[in-house]
């Protein structure tokens, strides 16, 4: 069973592909290694690949691709064409899930609806920032991290979101649990905090307010 790390399955795109819907499941088939074996990959609903390698010649599976320590050109012949053709898969039909954890979506969904202002990508796709419209600035940073950059215990990445806060009320909220000296910026005036249900998103919105008129350009005199 082949998994893709923190991909979406695209059926569209897996039918464009060649895949054929088959009850539940979508399969293809091709040759490798000038048609002397056969790859049958069936993909499920929920993403999950399987493949089945085929000698075309003795109609017998094949598997020393997969023994990492079978050597010899042939079989490294296959074992590169064939990851070469799991990697077109991914690259053609599934699409990176930049937002992993339901409170992340609820987020977004909520600053949408107030200011209208949709995630931007200067990084990459798991890192997003959202700006204001009238001096550009940012106001809100989403990035998936290792827990131990916040001291915290696990090994799978975590979403979390920067945003700025007045330095007195940082100074009274950070508890290096439901709120964080920022990580990655300016500690003095960003907090981080982790999107995963341990702060009620009402409140984590309300935090995004406050940043958003904390980015506000100042006006002179004041």
């Amino acid at each position: 069973m082949i998994i893709f790390k923190n991909k979406t399955l695209n059926t569209d795109k897996l039918i464009s592909f060649g895949f054929k819907k088959v009850g539940d499941v979508y399969e293809f088939a091709t040759n490798i290694v000038d048609g002397q074996l056969n790859v049958a990959l069936t993909v499920f609903s929920n993403g999950t690949l399987e493949t089945k390698v085929t000698d075309n010649a003795f109609g017998e599976e094949y598997t020393l691709h997969l023994v990492e320590s079978a050597f010899g050109s042939f079989v490294g012949q296959v074992r590169e064409e064939y990851k070469l053709l799991l990697k077109e898969i991914e690259e053609s039909c599934y699409e990176t899930e930049y937002i992993k954890h339901s409170q992340t979506r609820e987020i977004l969904e909520g600053v949408y609806e107030k200011y209208k202002d949709a995630p931007e990508f200067p990084f990459e796709e798991e890192t997003l920032v959202l700006r204001r419209k009238d001096n550009q600035k940012w106001y809100m940073i989403k990035m998936s991290i290792k827990p131990q950059r916040l001291g915290l215990e696990g090994e799978d990445l975590i979403e979390v979101i920067n945003v700025k806060i007045d330095p007195e009320e940082l100074n009274r909220v950070v508890d290096d649990n439901k709120y964080f000296r920022a990580y990655h910026m300016n500690k003095k005036m960003w907090a981080t905090i982790v999107l995963d249900g341990r702060l009620p998103t009402s409140e984590i919105l309300k935090r995004i307010d406050d940043s958003y008129n904390l980015t506000a350009t100042k006006k002179k005199g004041k």
